[in-house]
C-alpha cells in the first residue's frame, strides 16, 4: 500500500488520518483505557454494536449482534474484545 506522495509517509500519522475521516461519520468514544482513539460504527442494521479503536498504525473494529451479543451488553463484549486484540499485538 502506498501512502504518501511517492511512497513516502509516516504509517501511523496516515492511519490516523484516515481514521478520523471514518470517525467524523460517527460517534466518538472516550475513555477506554487503551488505544489512541476510538468511534462507535455505524453497523448499518439494528441489534448490532459496532466498536473501531486505533492504536498506533492498527485499527480494530469489533462488530456484534444476534442472540449471542444482545445489545443490552454488546458494548462492554466489544470493548473487551477491542481491548484483548490491541494488547495481543507486539509492539
Amino acid at each position: 500500500m502506498q501512502l504518501g506522495e511517492g511512497g513516502a509517509c509516516n504509517a501511523t500519522a496516515a492511519q490516523r488520518e484516515n481514521f478520523r475521516q471514518e470517525a467524523g461519520r460517527s460517534m466518538r468514544e472516550a475513555g477506554l483505557g487503551f488505544g489512541d482513539e476510538a468511534y462507535r460504527g455505524d453497523p448499518g442494521f439494528a441489534g448490532v454494536c459496532a466498536l473501531v479503536v486505533r492504536d498506533g498504525n492498527l485499527a480494530v473494529r469489533v462488530s456484534l449482534g444476534g442472540s449471542t451479543y444482545p445489545a443490552a451488553t454488546c458494548d462492554q463484549d466489544a470493548r473487551k474484545i477491542a481491548k484483548a486484540a490491541v494488547e495481543a499485538v507486539p509492539r
